[in-house]
């Protein structure tokens, strides 16, 4: 193992942390839907929009030009960057006196979340030749359905204590210190390594190049629309699991 590749295990597992963050912090609304609805008198069909299109559409749309900007840029700084505004966010939705508060917290959410992913999967590029990468791969696929399940933990027993803005409060402080950690003590692999390549970066591609390497490529257009329908009736389903079990069964959060 070369120098630069040292301790890559240490990067997957910050990697990791990270997303398992993004994902408790994107959950907590999930659980404490109920009380948000009735405190701010709003109604199902508002609610949805608030779980649902309020982060997805912010978070899909970013995702690409902040992937651009991972090719370009520092890509640990720019998962630090992100993960504190998603975490401030996290707080402020916790902070809101009004829906429409909550609704630009929530949309900060989305737009910090969306600039982790991509730049995580090219630091393990940089770090794992391509028949190595499927495992650290999956391990950042665990991430998130780690985050849903702390997150529902965290998020229920803290609601149900303290209240559902001590539960957004509570789960949203870590990430700073998240954010500090990251900056401390990871690096930035030099791009290309790997590859024994050098880096230049008017040969990084553009998003038309983008475009038609998806559309030449028929497999990655169905795994798209494969992953797009899954995460459509996967993060519906969750959005909305607590207040039926409440409304079904008069169950509380925790």
């Amino acid at each position: 193992m070369s120098p630069e590749t040292a301790g890559r295990w240490t990067i997957v597992a910050l990697l990791l942390a990270v997303q398992i963050f993004a994902n408790i912090d994107r959950q907590v609304l999930n659980v404490v839907v109920e009380p948000v609805k009735a405190e701010f008198g709003l109604s199902d069909k508002v609610m949805g929009l608030l779980t649902g299109a309020a982060f997805s559409v912010f978070y899909a749309v970013l995702g690409v030009p902040l992937a651009l900007l991972a090719d370009r840029s520092n890509r640990r700084n720019l998962i630090a960057a992100a993960i504190a505004v998603w975490s401030a966010m996290t707080v402020f939705c916790g902070m809101a006196v009004t829906a429409l508060q909550l609704v630009l917290a929530r949309i900060g959410v989305a737009v910090g979340e969306a600039g982790a992913g991509p730049a995580s999967q090219s630091i393990i590029s940089d770090l794992f030749a391509p028949s190595e990468r499927a495992t650290p791969m999956a391990l950042l696929a665990v991430g998130p359905n780690l985050g849903i399940m702390f997150g529902f933990i965290a998020g229920s027993i803290l609601a149900e204590m303290f209240g559902w803005r001590m539960a957004f409060i509570a789960v949203g402080v870590p990430g700073l210190l998240m954010a500090v950690i990251l900056v401390t003590s990871m690096r930035e692999p030099r791009r290309g390594m790997i590859d024994k390549v050098e880096d230049h970066p008017e040969d990084r591609p553009g998003f038309g190049t983008l475009l038609k390497t998806i559309a030449a490529r028929p497999a990655l257009l169905w795994i798209i629309a494969g992953f797009s329908c899954a995460g459509m009736f996967g993060y519906g389903a969750i959005a909305w699991a607590t207040a039926f079990f409440h409304r079904s069964y008069g169950l509380s959060p925790g």
